[in-house]
């Protein structure tokens, strides 16, 4: 593959064994784990990047924050995607011999088939967002229809027509071409790898993507069924075909923080609560959950100090101390602070919220 690759920062497994806080670096690790797999698929080594895959699949592996490794491994590929620009034909060609040929020496691996869509996925967003980098090299001929192939060429031919009209035209022509080949390739390979839990979050984001509430929930509720423990199907409903109600969403985003809770009780006891909420936070720029969403601030609290109890990460401190802080609770972003030597830039949005939330330990 292209020796410029970029390196993006991902998980590796971290562990505290001492009995106090633990200033452990979230961001270090995801590194280390993201550059070991990405370098083994910039080596087609497809013997590595399938161990790793069993390994976090199998061991059902986390990071020192606490978050599941399995999701970060398939992250690794997906944002090596979204550097692609569509036109950049090669590369995605290339991109898909790989799969293939992964694929063929593993068939009874799930890790490629699932790549495979979500490259697809990329790649049709890229042409809904006409991310062209030479437009005139633009195409998706391999997957168009004889009459969408020729009305492509027509419109090409048009020297009046602007390169944004262009642009926006093949763009969206390519984007459903793409989208029902996704549609498509996920009815072919259904019951082929159910064993991996991210296959159904990658039919629930298609699911969300076309506004499909109902096949959404019902896709949610057959991988919960099996993989009630997996938190990221819970965290990649909750953009799910919300709609425009607000007090119907609200009401969702708590359903979704206590059934996570409540499945993953014997093993996380209440963690899971502040979880869901955390990444309804960041989705969804809530500032403020406790004066903006249903959420239980005593309950929150709580189960962000079993959160911490278990992974005293950084990460995590800083995360549920802004969290905190844009919920006006003076007290307990005190008491985080506490445990939050220094401004760490990968942990905070901007120094500029890390220095408010830092004073209210005077106030």
């Amino acid at each position: 593959m292209n020796a410029s690759v970029k390196i993006y920062s991902f998980f590796c497994i971290i562990l505290a064994f001492t009995s106090h806080v633990v200033y452990a670096d979230e961001i270090t690790d995801r590194t280390v784990f993201k550059q070991q797999v990405l370098r083994a698929y910039e080596r087609q080594d497809f013997k590595t990047l399938n161990n790793i895959y069993l390994n976090v699949l199998n061991k059902k592996s986390k990071s020192s924050s606490g978050t599941l490794l399995l999701w970060d491994y398939y992250r690794v590929f997906e944002k090596y995607y979204e550097t692609l620009y569509v036109d950049e034909n090669l590369q995605w060609k290339e991109a898909e011999k790989g799969l293939k040929q992964w694929e063929k020496l593993y068939p009874q691996s799930a890790a490629p088939k699932i790549i495979l869509i979500r490259l697809m996925q990329v790649k049709s967003n890229s042409y809904s967002n006409a991310r062209f980098k030479n437009l005139d090299k633009a195409s998706c001929d391999d997957i168009l229809s004889l009459l969408d192939r020729t009305q492509v060429k027509l419109l090409s031919t048009l020297k009046q027509t602007s390169k944004s009209d262009k642009a926006e035209f093949i763009g969206s022509i390519c984007y459903f071409a793409y989208d029902q080949f996704v549609k498509d390739s996920i009815l072919h390979m259904e019951n082929r790898v159910t064993y991996d839990p991210e296959w159904f979050t990658t039919k629930i984001r298609q699911a969300s993507k076309e506004g499909d509430k109902t096949s959404c929930l019902t896709i949610f509720n057959e991988g919960i069924k099996k993989y009630p423990n997996y938190y990221n199907l819970y965290f990649e409903t909750i953009p799910c075909h919300l709609g425009n109600d607000k007090q119907e969403r609200l009401r969702k985003w708590e359903y979704i923080a206590n059934l996570a809770a409540k499945n993953n009780k014997t093993i996380d006891g209440d963690a899971l609560y502040a979880r869901v909420y955390w990444v309804i936070s960041s989705y969804f720029g809530v500032d403020n959950l406790k004066g903006n969403t249903l959420v239980n601030w005593p309950r929150m609290k709580a189960s962000m100090k079993q959160v911490l109890k278990k992974y005293p990460d950084q990460w995590n401190y800083t995360h549920f101390a802004e969290i905190s802080c844009r919920s006006n609770d003076k007290e307990f972003t005190r008491y985080l602070f506490k445990f939050i030597p220094t401004y760490n830039p990968s942990n905070w949005e901007s120094q500029e919220i890390y220095e408010y939330c830092k004073s209210y330990i005077i106030q």
